[in-house]
């Protein structure tokens, strides 16, 4: 009699052991299924941006942050489920298809510092989440000098309210045999390129000009020699590209100084 007892026990241990593989089993391929069914892959589905200006202004031409979302074949992004938990911190969001394209954009123009989830689901009802992190407009830039330019004295903090700044020209007092430029990062950035013009006046208004294109510097200070420069030539300053070394966001002074294409 015990023996059958403990025969028993035996075989309904090996059920209940059983089942439960069975369960872990189907849960797991549950889980393989849902996983292999989400077809819509994110690139960067958090990134960081920093805005344009202290004070958010429309003016200083507010940055667009792109979340790209790769589609399979039949797949889509329903627009109309779209949905911001923060609009005041990432404004409207835009949905881009563009032509010839595998996939499709969330595009933000952010004016209000802040964290900002945009949530959207695919034709099958599988709902995504994608985060953006909005900073408070930083200056990267600690120095800028130029030899015999506003008498050496330090450029950069005129990038202190916005990444754009009147226009100004930044001419040369005298002639000088060899011109540099200085540039010093703040604290946690790093100078990625910049694109550097001479405007070189004749007595008849002709010019020629100096172009100086560094990309891939990835350096927190560069020093940059120019060629002879005269009295009145001026410098400006295009697509200065800064990345902060702990978010790895980007921040872009697009021009800085007197465009020569639209002064005499």
């Amino acid at each position: 009699m015990r023996a059958w007892k403990q025969y028993d026990w035996i075989k309904t241990k090996k059920l209940c052991a059983l089942s439960a593989l069975a369960l872990l089993t189907s849960a797991f391929c549950l889980a393989s299924a849902s996983a292999v069914s989400a077809k819509v892959k994110i690139e960067k589905p958090k990134q960081t941006i920093y805005l344009s200006s202290k004070d958010g202004k429309d003016s200083a031409r507010q940055p667009e942050l792109f979340f790209y979302i790769g589609l399979s074949d039949g797949d889509r992004i329903e627009e109309t489920s779209i949905r911001s938990d923060n609009e005041w911190a990432s404004g409207k969001v835009s949905f881009i298809k563009p032509v010839n394209s595998d996939g499709v954009f969330l595009n933000i123009r952010p004016v209000h510092p802040g964290t900002a989830n945009l949530a959207f689901q695919d034709q099958a009802g599988r709902a995504y989440t994608v985060t953006a992190e909005i900073l408070p407009y930083e200056n990267p830039l600690k120095t800028l000098k130029i030899t015999n330019v506003k008498k050496g004295k330090n450029l950069a903090g005129k990038l202190n309210e916005s990444r754009e700044t009147k226009p100004e020209s930044f001419a040369f007092s005298k002639k000088t045999d060899a011109s540099k430029i200085k540039l010093v990062c703040a604290d946690g950035w790093k100078l990625m390129g910049v694109k550097i013009y001479v405007r070189e006046f004749d007595d008849t208004y002709n010019f020629r000009e100096q172009a100086i294109d560094r990309i891939n510097l990835n350096a927190r200070s560069k020093t940059i020699n120019l060629k002879e420069t005269k009295k009145g030539d001026y410098v400006w300053f295009r697509d200065m590209r800064f990345v902060n070394e702990k978010n790895g966001a980007s921040q872009i002074i697009f021009t800085f100084g007197k465009d020569p294409y639209t002064s005499k």
